[in-house]
C-alpha cells in the first residue's frame, strides 16, 4: 500500500579485522527477502583466499537460489587482487550465479583497493 511504513527494510554490514597473518572479511546482507552472511580470509604474506564461506538463513527461492551458494568455494586459492572482481563476474554472479553474493563479495573486494 502507498504510504505503508517499513515496506522494505534492508541492512548490510561489511567488517574487516586483521587477524594472525590473516585478513577476515566478513558482509551480511538482510532484508524482508533475503538473509546473506560471507566470510573471507586472505592470507596476507600471499594474497590468497584461503577461507571463503557462506550462511544463507533466508533465500528467496530454495533450490534455485542455493545452488549459486556453492560456489563461493571456487574462490578458494585464488589471489585478492585488483582483477578478482571481474574473474568472479561468471562464477558467482552471471545467469547462473546469484546477483546479491556477487554484490556483496565486490563490495568487499572494493575495500581492499
Amino acid at each position: 500500500r502507498p504510504g505503508q511504513p517499513n515496506v522494505f527494510e534492508r541492512r548490510k554490514v561489511a567488517r574487516l579485522a586483521r587477524e594472525n597473518g590473516r585478513l577476515r572479511l566478513f558482509h551480511s546482507m538482510h532484508d524482508n527477502v533475503h538473509g546473506f552472511e560471507i566470510t573471507y580470509e586472505i592470507d596476507l604474506a600471499t594474497g590468497a583466499i584461503v577461507r571463503a564461506e557462506h550462511v544463507t538463513p533466508r533465500l528467496p527461492y530454495m533450490g534455485i537460489c542455493s545452488e549459486p551458494q556453492r560456489s563461493i568455494t571456487s574462490l578458494l586459492g585464488q589471489t585478492a587482487d585488483a582483477g578478482l572482481r571481474k574473474r568472479i563476474q561468471a562464477t558467482l554472479g552471471g545467469a547462473g550465479g546469484c546477483a546479491q553474493l556477487y554484490d556483496l563479495t565486490a563490495d568487499l573486494l572494493k575495500l581492499l583497493s
